[in-house]
Order: structure tokens, then C-alpha cells, then sequence
């Protein structure tokens, strides 16, 4: 599982950094945010993975926030798809 985790955050973060240099589509990198939001993080194991692995990816700090973003939405009492 770290293996894979580890592959799709590493793709996630390429796509994150191409997208900061305008060398990746909006489209594209929305579909990205989503699959890393709902597939994976959406996940307490994952988000549990990421709090030990993030320190890996401390030289992106700006990816880093980017991802404790989006866990910290499953992490929070009433998440925005459970209001209605």
C-alpha cells in the first residue's frame, strides 16, 4: 500500500507542479484534485499515511498545504457533502 500511495502522490505532485508552470490544463488537473479528494484522502488509512509520510515533501511546501487542505476537509465534524 506505502508503494502505491507513494506512486500516486508522486503523480499527483507532478501534475500539481505542472500545473503551477501552466503546463497543464485546468480540466486535467481538476479531474486530479478530485481523484486525489474522493479515491484516496477521503480515506482516514491514507490520510493517516500522508501525516507520516508528508515530511518527504517538505522541499513543496505550497503542494504540502495544498494536501493537508483537502484531508483537513474529511477531518472536520460536518463536511461540506454531508450539509443538506
Amino acid at each position: 500500500m506505502t508503494f502505491a500511495l507513494g506512486m500516486m502522490i508522486g503523480l499527483f505532485e507532478v501534475a500539481f507542479t505542472t500545473n503551477q508552470a501552466g503546463l497543464f490544463r485546468n480540466i486535467d488537473y481538476a479531474r486530479a484534485i478530485d481523484a486525489v479528494r474522493l479515491v484516496y484522502l477521503s480515506s482516514p488509512r491514507v490520510r493517516k499515511w500522508w501525516s507520516q509520510t508528508k515530511i518527504a515533501y517538505a522541499e513543496n511546501p505550497e503542494f504540502v498545504a495544498l494536501i493537508d487542505k483537502i484531508a483537513a476537509e474529511f477531518e472536520s465534524p460536518v463536511r461540506k457533502d454531508e450539509v443538506g
